[in-house]
């Protein structure tokens, strides 16, 4: 009985990894602080480049993933391109909160 308990806890951890995220979140409270339009300025860029539905909702932007691949990976990709085309990017980064979450946050880059 010992060997089949983590046979099933590996099963386990199998089908967590492999559910597919509905909703992407990316956290701009900072970025929004810093100038609100460009919070609406990120939803759209998202929205023309992945083609794919984003909604701001407060700070916060949220992105309908149903029906494409996109891993959290790529969407730092797109977002660190918005910095860059905006001269943003030397004043915030993207970090991610939870390795396995489905939430990246925009914060301010510290002062040296």
């Amino acid at each position: 009985m010992s060997e089949s308990q983590p046979v099933k806890e590996e099963e386990e951890k199998t089908k967590k990894q492999t559910e597919k995220r509905e909703v992407l979140v990316v956290n701009s409270e900072q970025l929004s602080g810093y100038n609100d339009n460009l919070v609406t300025d990120l939803a759209n860029y998202l929205n023309e480049k992945l083609k794919i539905k984003a909604k701001r909702d407060g700070t916060d932007i949220l992105l309908d993933i149903k029906n494409i691949q996109l891993s959290k990976t790529d969407l730092r990709l797109y977002i660190k391109k918005f910095l860059r085309k905006n001269n943003i990017n030397n004043i915030f980064k993207i970090i991610s909160p939870a390795a396995t979450g489905n939430s990246l946050l925009l914060a301010k880059q510290k002062e040296i």
